[in-house]
Order: structure tokens, then sequence, then C-alpha cells
């Protein structure tokens, strides 16, 4: 908390010296002279609910499955740490999403036995037969994201003004993720009226699997021939996005989760 920040009693909202930007703020602050004083509090909050569902097949006919669902939400009125809130004396207008915050989430996993050549005593049985595809399937929403202010506002608004009319979500491109348009300068001496974590950033569509095989060489000796791919199906997955209005690249997107990556790897177990 900001123990030196213009308080709201002093009217200094409607003071036209500071809304005119002629006095800085620390001139009328509590301790005239000093800029921020932070104060470390334990007095924020944060909820969370949620629906959480799990499908889980043991190993019958060589598959062994597993689904899990959660839908949630969570909330909290002091998420992003260390940015402390925007308004000291009003923590209620900082409740917003938490950043932690993922609406759903379907996770899957397996494990199966290719059938075929599985019982063979060929030589194409021997090294084709026996094989088993696992993977890992991920489908997440994306986290919230905070839109700031670049630049400094004397210690007031660390958030913009919603323009009203203006709806939020955008075209989801790389150069407009979400509407910037929306968003605008509180005039100078005033809070802006964002909620905290008011966009939704980027979800991750993700699938990898491994195809492996043990191959025995005598009761305590062998060996696994493996290949794995991750993002195998080379799904561009958004990671971070400009969320500071004054930016000359707010509201795009400035960075990916990695491409499809492939290895091919041998083990020796003994």
């Amino acid at each position: 908390m900001n123990l030196n920040q213009p308080l709201p009693e002093g009217g200094y909202q409607f003071n036209p010296a500071l809304n005119t930007n002629s006095v800085p703020a620390d001139y009328i602050a509590p301790y005239p002279g000093y800029s921020t004083i932070n104060q470390l509090e334990n007095t924020a909050s944060s909820d969370y609910n949620s629906l959480q569902v799990q499908l889980k097949r043991q190993m019958s006919k060589g598959l062994m499955l597993q689904v899990v669902y959660t839908w949630s939400k969570a909330m909290a009125d002091a998420s992003n740490f260390g940015q402390g809130p925007q308004n000291s004396y009003d923590l209620r207008a900082e409740r917003g999403l938490a950043s932690f915050d993922r609406p759903q989430v379907l996770v899957l996993n397996y494990i199966y036995d290719l059938p075929f050549l599985r019982a063979g005593t060929s030589l194409a049985a021997k090294v084709l037969g026996g094989w088993e595809l696992s993977g890992i399937v991920q489908f997440q929403s994306g986290t919230p994201i905070n839109i700031g202010l670049s630049g400094s506002t004397d210690g007031l608004a660390t958030r913009p003004d919603v323009v009203a009319g203006q709806q939020l979500n955008g075209p989801k491109t790389v150069s407009e993720f979400f509407n910037t348009a929306a968003f605008t300068y509180p005039a100078y001496g005033f809070f802006g009226n964002a909620a905290e974590n008011l966009v939704r950033g980027p979800g991750i569509e993700n699938w990898d699997a491994s195809l492996f095989k043990t191959f025995a060489i005598r009761e305590h000796l062998s060996f696994q021939v493996h290949g794995d791919a991750f993002n195998i199906f080379n799904h561009v997955n958004f990671m971070s996005v400009d969320s500071n209005l004054g930016d000359g690249q707010f509201g795009q997107v400035t960075a990916a989760h990695d491409p499809r990556i492939l290895q091919v790897g041998l083990k020796l177990e003994f």
C-alpha cells in the first residue's frame, strides 16, 4: 500500500491546479517532499470456485486413458504482486479476475499398446510389433491480461479508462490481439476506470505424443527406442501480449510458445 498517496478526502481530484498538471501530486501528499512510501500488509483476499471432473479407464484392451476437466473462476483484489493497488484507499476497486484464472482446462493423457503384430514370432513382428503410443493433449483458456499505462502518472492512475461503446475483444491477431481502441488515458489527476485484469490472454492448444518400444536382450538388460513429438501439429500458441497503453506495440503479440519439436532417443535399462 502507498502510504503517501494523495488523500481522496483532500479533494485533490477536483483541484484545478492538479488537474491541469501544474502542481505535482507530491505537493499535496500526506508527507510532502516524499514520493511513494510502501507498506506491506496482509489485507488482500481471493476466492476460487471450480467444478472438477475426471474420467479414468484402467488398462483394457491395451488402452489406458484419463481425461480431466476443470471449469473455474478465481477472483482477487491484489492479483498483480509487487504492483500495489491503483488507489490505496479503495481496495474494492481492485477486485477482478486473478492473474492465474483459467475458466476452462481440459487435459487428456493416454497409453496405447498398438495391436498389430503384437503376438507374432516372425522377424517382422519382433521389429514392428509391441510398440506403444502415449501422449498428452491440453486445451486451456488464457490467463487475464492487466492493461497498464506507460510513463509516469504522478502516483495516481496505473490503469487506463475504458472507452464507452467499445468492445474489449479484438480480432486476436498478431498485430492486434484485443481492441486497442477500447482504452484511453484518464484525465490527469484521476484514476483509470478499467478493472484489474480486464482482457483475456491467449489460450493453449497443445498435442504431445511419443512412440516407443522396449527390446529385451536378456533377463536384466534391455534397451528402449522412442520418438517424441512436442506440439506435434505445430499449432501456434501465443504467449505474450504488450498490455501497456502508450507503447508502440500496444495490443501486439510479442512472443509464442515453442513450435513443433521432434526428438529420437535410445535408453539402455539394466
